[in-house]
């Protein structure tokens, strides 16, 4: 299916590439825990009380819901205003600049991503929850699958219509 092609990836830089990650992640996994198992225990800055205090009542807009809804729409909107501005250079056949597009909205994305996160742990830690360190975590993954899967099924006909 794929003789001939210039996308083509041979399996022996496939085979290559696995054995360097497994050969050089690996061992540096395996040092990285043994030294961390090692290492003495690291002392509390602050002392911390071993009885939890109650968290406060938290408003609807401050909700964990709310929170990871809002923190998946920003990335969202980002890459869908690229993307307009990709798709008019395309319609304007304009094919050198979608490549170039594509990587920017990657690491705008990415960027944006980090920010988002980064606010609503501050906020969630702001507002005394507990559990700050769900929500970002649940926020991510909601903004990275939405605007990601329209940036590579983008690129996916864009590398389809060259290829005709």
């Amino acid at each position: 299916c794929a003789q001939g092609s210039s996308s083509a990836v041979p399996f022996g830089t496939m085979l290559v590439l696995l054995l360097l990650w497994v050969g050089i992640d690996g061992p540096l996994v395996s040092l990285g825990a043994a030294l961390g198992f090692r290492s003495p225990r690291l002392e509390d800055p602050v002392f911390t009380n071993t009885i939890p205090r109650q968290i406060p009542y938290q408003p609807v807009h401050a909700r964990l819901l709310f929170s990871v809804l809002v923190a998946g729409l920003l990335p969202f909107g980002t890459a869908s205003i690229e993307l307009a501005l990709l798709v008019s250079s395309v319609w304007n056949q304009r094919l050198y600049f979608a490549f170039g597009f594509l990587f920017a909205m990657l690491v705008v994305v990415a960027v944006i991503c980090a920010e988002v996160s980064i606010v609503l742990c501050h906020f969630q830690l702001c507002r005394e929850v507990l559990l700050f360190s769900l929500s970002p975590a649940l926020s991510l993954p909601l903004s990275l699958d939405r605007s990601l899967s329209r940036s590579l099924s983008l690129s996916l006909a864009l590398s389809r219509s060259l290829s005709l």
